[in-house]
């Protein structure tokens, strides 16, 4: 049983691979796999605890392939979120305690429509806007190279960071020169009919996450999300 348990936790490794290198339908196919593999191995053992009769707690067995099969059940859940299936995906995230989840629309990753025409007062109910294409190519460019998965800024300053990091930058700017200050300024000059009056500042957040990886987004003010 131990060897099962080691051979699902593979199969999620591979799962995750997949999902890192974009094939979501391999990545989805393999955490069908775990779901169905751990499900029989929890059965397997909860059949034992009850051959043997009263007394007999359940094996650490069964609650490492509960463990696994939690763990896959929510990496499938957010992929089939993504692609729109909410209703088996719902039914997934039930079975294992979740209780709420974001709307349709933000799995969907869809952006606001016609966000940057905008006024505050049409949108004074919106707490978030997605800008397609915001930034000149070379200025995503240098943003990507210094800022990328494969960066040194992750592999040094931050090589012990948990995928994230968040900087607070003033508005404007008080070097006009600097990256991230530059790319926070295009934005803000696109955002300026949804900014609040007098914002003094922006937090600046950037993750090397997956699509289905959390992100600690919080509190309020004027932030901008560099997905690089």
């Amino acid at each position: 049983m131990a060897a099962l348990a080691d051979d699902s936790a593979q199969l999620l490794a591979e799962a995750r691979r997949s999902l890192a290198a974009g094939d979501q339908d391999a990545a989805m196919a393999t955490l069908r796999t775990v779901l169905a593999q751990t499900a029989a191995a929890e059965a397997r053992a909860a059949a034992r605890v009850r051959a043997r009769g009263p007394g007999w707690g359940t094996p650490r067995v069964a609650a490492d392939q509960r463990a696994l099969r939690s763990v896959a059940a929510f990496h499938l859940a957010m992929l089939l979120l993504a692609r729109g299936d909410s209703e088996e995906a719902d039914g997934l995230a039930w079975r294992f305690g979740y209780a709420a989840r974001l709307s349709d629309a933000v799995f969907a990753r869809r952006a606001a429509p016609e966000a940057s025409e905008a006024s505050a007062s049409e949108t004074s109910g919106v707490g978030a806007f997605a800008f397609d294409g915001a930034l000149p190519d070379a200025l995503f460019r240098a943003l990507r190279r210094e800022l990328g998965p494969g960066s040194r800024f992750w592999s040094g300053t931050y090589a012990n960071a948990p995928g994230f990091f968040s900087y607070n930058f003033p508005v404007p700017a008080r070097d006009p020169r600097h990256l991230v200050g530059r790319v926070v300024a295009r934005l803000l000059a696109l955002a300026a009919p949804l900014v609040p009056a007098g914002a003094a500042s922006a937090e600046v957040w950037a993750h090397r996450r997956g699509v289905d990886g959390a992100h600690q987004m919080r509190g309020r003010g004027v932030r901008v999300l560099l997905n690089c």
